[in-house]
């Protein structure tokens, strides 16, 4: 029978997704991250499992490597810390196996900007509120970003700083609510909105 062995990277503060694929196919390298990325200053705890006579996976010591200290770095007792944007290889060994994992880095640059909702249909008078989610490079959920909101039409919509949308008048055309990341990335993204007129009042 071939034995597989899994190196379960535990987060520490909920960054993630960072192992890429390894070399060896019967090997098995998982983390914790719930897609969130792995960032600089970030801290990840690295525990390696294997299978044992019964085909259980339990822990068994492990030493770890990386292949540039700059990027990332890692002590004997399997702590992760990552230092600069960039990738490196994690190396992982295990009495009888070893695997390398690659291992990005996110400089958490803004590169995506999502709204929500991103169609609208308001009637008249009515308020909503709108949200804005910037991606990164790497498309991990961008950390402590802001962003500034706009309408492209204002006699129709406003829009304030919380992005929260008040409807003044019925459109012929559709109006954007807009929002742009402050960070001089220059990203931006917008909702298209119809503006309804308001309920005949009963």
């Amino acid at each position: 029978m071939r034995r597989t062995a899994a190196v379960c990277a535990v987060l520490v503060c909920g960054c993630g997704n960072i192992l890429g694929p390894g070399m060896d196919s019967n090997l098995l390298v998982v983390d914790s991250s719930a897609g969130a990325g792995l960032f600089v200053g970030d801290t990840v705890r690295l525990t390696t499992r294997e299978p044992d006579g019964s085909g259980l996976l339990v822990l068994v010591p492990a030493t770890y490597s990386v292949t540039d200290t700059s990027v990332a770095a890692v002590n004997p007792a399997g702590f992760l810390i990552a230092r600069a944007p960039g990738s490196t290889t994690l190396k992982v060994q295990t009495y009888s196996l070893h695997t390398q994992k690659n291992i990005i880095v996110d400089g958490n640059i803004s590169f995506t900007m999502n709204i929500a909702p991103f169609v609208a249909d308001l009637p008249v008078g009515s308020t909503a509120q709108f949200y804005f989610a910037v991606g990164t490079t790497y498309g991990n959920p961008a950390r402590g970003k802001r962003a500034v909101w706009s309408s492209t039409d204002t006699s129709k919509a406003t829009v304030d700083s919380m992005g929260f949308v008040l409807t003044k008048a019925p459109t012929t055309t559709r109006v954007s609510i807009c929002a742009t990341v402050t960070d001089g990335s220059g990203v931006k993204g917008c909702s298209s909105i119809n503006i309804t007129p308001a309920a005949a009042a009963h």
